[in-house]
């Protein structure tokens, strides 16, 4: 959850100057919320700050008194903001009401009135519900709506900047998600997050490099594999000519390169053939070390 709470802290500590941004932001953090009662709100949320951020705009824009809860559940901390207040009462409810005519859009019921709403709401929205995975261990970035209704009023903003979430039911609730780095890393930029979004360029590209790394490790090793395998062919074959009494009929040239194997076992085949004298070409060297292969099976 650390990567979680560095996203929601930072995007619950972001400044927004216009009142239509704050309650964007606002309603996006009541987005997946739960009503205690018509006249009690409140909403649950994973930090202090978040919590925080929530009661500040309330009592703002609201005039309210909200209060923050901390509770504990499963070894986790969690905060619940809750206000007694007839004008939030009468906001959410309106928003609600909203919520349940299919027609209209969050754009519409939200009432986004600069292009900062949008991803002011979307921050809320994952203050609300929102995970992240460390991007060093995996990509994966939810979001969450506490139902059918509401998760594709959300999906239709999403998929309106050409990011195109997948669905899952979380218990009733529908969860739309995230899976590649590069989809991540520009909603966290949208939103506001800038350090996370950096954070997931960054082990995206350490995941590059190491990939790199290994692949070039593991070609040279069985580069070395190859010309060990077959140094250690060419020796046999030599050895197997001298004990066959072979070895002394063979070609100057022949018994030439042969020594010169023996001796230099560890040279790979382009140091051989400038051994030579005079020296000779890496193909010419294949030709006798192939000829020396095919006299041992004979």
């Amino acid at each position: 959850m650390s990567f979680t709470v560095d996203i929601i802290d930072e995007l619950a500590s972001s400044e927004y100057e216009k009142t239509c941004c704050k309650k964007a932001l606002l309603c996006g953090i009541f987005f997946s919320g739960d009503r205690i009662s018509k006249k009690e709100s409140s909403v649950e949320l994973k930090t202090e700050n978040s919590a925080s951020c929530a009661a500040s705009i309330l009592k703002k824009q609201f005039s309210a008194e909200p209060s923050v809860c901390e509770g504990v559940r499963a070894g986790r901390k969690y905060y619940r903001v809750l206000v007694d207040s007839r004008a939030v009462s009468v906001y959410l409810d309106r928003i609600d009401r909203d919520m349940a005519d299919e027609e209209d859009g969050i754009r519409d019921i939200v009432g986004f009135r600069c292009p900062d709403c949008e991803r002011a709401f979307l921050a809320g929205a994952f203050i609300s519900s929102g995970t992240a995975t460390d991007p060093y261990k995996r990509y994966s970035l939810e979001l969450v709506a506490k139902n059918e209704s509401r998760a594709s009023r959300l999906s239709r903003i999403l998929c309106s900047r050409d990011t195109y979430p997948s669905c899952v039911d979380r218990r009733g609730r529908i969860g739309l998600y995230y899976r590649g780095n590069e989809a991540i890393a520009d909603m966290l930029s949208y939103m506001g997050a800038n350090r996370a979004s950096f954070a997931v360029i960054n082990a995206y590209m350490t995941h590059a490099i190491k990939n790199d790394e290994n692949r070039a490790t593991n070609c040279v090793l069985k580069n070395i594999e190859r010309s060990v395998s077959s140094t250690r062919r060419h020796i046999e074959a030599i050895e197997a000519l001298k004990r066959s009494g072979r070895y002394e009929s063979l070609e100057p040239e022949l018994k030439y390169t042969a020594e010169l194997r023996i001796a230099y076992d560890s040279a790979t085949l382009s140091e051989l053939a400038a051994l030579h004298e005079p020296s000779i070409s890496k193909s010419g060297l294949n030709k006798r070390l192939d000829r020396l292969l095919k006299l041992a099976t004979e």
